[in-house]
């Protein structure tokens, strides 16, 4: 069943979200009003996401006390969705052990096994992906759209359908966070205030959030920002 999805930009309040919990949690959104809450996204599939991600991610929860900022990490998949699963993201946490693209790119950085030389000891989860039927009415649908589809040929229709097919099939995959949230890819740190309120989302840059959580920590909960 088809979960409806929202698209988030900064100042708005962010609704609960769907996940499942690997390690840790689950952890309410509404439950943290009061605290700053960070959240790293990460692929199972990117290198960058172990190598910068992750580890900024827990020295962000060692750096502030954890009842005033409240970090854990979201697996999600916007491509490779063989390997971006649900299945590698409880590998990795069980036993340390990185699958696909990380092996090959970190090397020496790995310890033997393809393990990470790191614990994640943030809490984790995996983000809702859903997969779409690719049906005749949604095939229909997208060759009607094209101005050009009425005027070609039949061997041209049939190419025509054939490339609808295939762009359907690379985008079979949508997963909810990574869509309401408008990411552009991973690793990326979402930030909501302690009222709520998304207020920073960024990509594969690390730099400034300590002074970003700094600064809304001592923002007053009763004022609007």
């Amino acid at each position: 069943m088809a979960i409806k999805m929202q698209k988030l930009k900064i100042g708005d309040k962010v609704p609960e979200l769907t996940l499942e919990w690997v390690k840790g949690g689950p952890i309410k959104l509404s439950e943290q009003i009061g605290k700053v809450v960070v959240i790293e996204v990460i692929q199972v599939n990117c290198a960058g996401c172990f190598s910068h991600g992750l580890p900024t991610a827990i020295g962000l929860s060692r750096k502030f006390p954890k009842d005033q900022v409240v970090v854990f990490g979201v697996g999600t998949a916007f491509e490779d969705f063989r390997v971006n699963t649900l299945e590698n993201l409880k590998l990795l946490m069980s036993q340390n052990k990185v699958v696909g693209a990380p092996k090959e790119a970190l090397g020496q950085l790995l310890l033997p096994g393809d393990m990470l030389p790191y614990k994640i000891e943030i809490p984790m989860a995996m983000d809702y992906v859903e997969k779409r039927e690719i049906t005749e009415a949604l095939i229909e649908k997208n060759l009607k759209a094209n101005d050009l589809y009425e005027i070609c040929s039949p061997a041209g229709k049939i190419l025509m359908k054939r490339r609808i097919i295939e762009a359907l099939e690379e985008n079979r995959y949508i997963a909810k966070l990574f869509t309401e949230f408008q990411l552009e890819g991973t690793p990326s740190t979402i930030v909501i205030d302690k009222k709520g309120i998304l207020r920073d989302v960024r990509i594969r840059d690390e730099e400034e959030l300590d002074g970003i959580i700094a600064k809304l920590l001592k923002e007053d909960v009763s004022s609007r920002y």
